[in-house]
């Protein structure tokens, strides 16, 4: 796994399989971030642009339930 940044400001966390998936976290103004679901297939990334489904939540909600799943993940 690793973490990219990239010009426009989106947080790209990104598998290590190959096509590889990733989750993208796209900081669209200070207080809200917007979390959906992308590929380096180019198929399975055009089927997600499709559906244009993501989740919006406000930045320091999110980091505090990053928080709780990381503590989460240390326990099982």
């Amino acid at each position: 796994m690793h973490i990219r940044k990239d010009e426009s400001g989106t947080i790209k966390l990104i598998d290590n399989f190959s096509p590889a998936g990733i989750i993208v976290f796209d900081v669209y103004n200070k207080n809200w971030v917007s979390v959906y679901q992308d590929s380096d297939d180019a198929v399975t990334r055009d089927r997600f642009e499709a559906i244009d489904a993501a989740v919006e939540f406000d930045k320091f909600d999110l980091i505090k339930g990053l928080e709780q799943i990381v503590e989460e993940l240390k326990n099982v």
